[in-house]
């Protein structure tokens, strides 16, 4: 029994050094020359402006103030409503036309 389970280890052991052991991998030159690429593209997915300016930012303090003052008094530009669902008027059911 413990020949039949250290055989068992030993060839799934070997089985995981089956591309060390000489096996051609075809396809190697095309993933190493795209490893990487699709984190790269999530992260510029997730970023604000993956082509913002590289340096030192400055920013205007009097500008600032009063920002921080219309978001505290609730007076900041409300954004247009994007949603994708639209309320029918009733009775029109949407029957197509005559």
């Amino acid at each position: 029994m413990k020949i039949k389970t250290a055989l068992i280890v030993l060839a799934f052991g070997l089985g995981g050094c089956a591309h060390e052991a000489g096996l051609p991998d075809f396809y190697a030159d095309q993933t190493e020359a795209k490893f990487g690429d699709a984190v790269r593209q999530n992260i510029a997915a997730q970023t604000v402006n993956p082509n913002a300016p590289e340096g030192v930012l400055t920013a205007s303090g009097a500008r600032s103030a009063l920002a921080q003052e219309r978001y505290e008094e609730d007076e900041v530009e409300k954004p247009d409503d994007t949603s994708t669902l639209r309320s029918t008027q009733p009775g029109s059911g949407g029957g197509g036309s005559n």
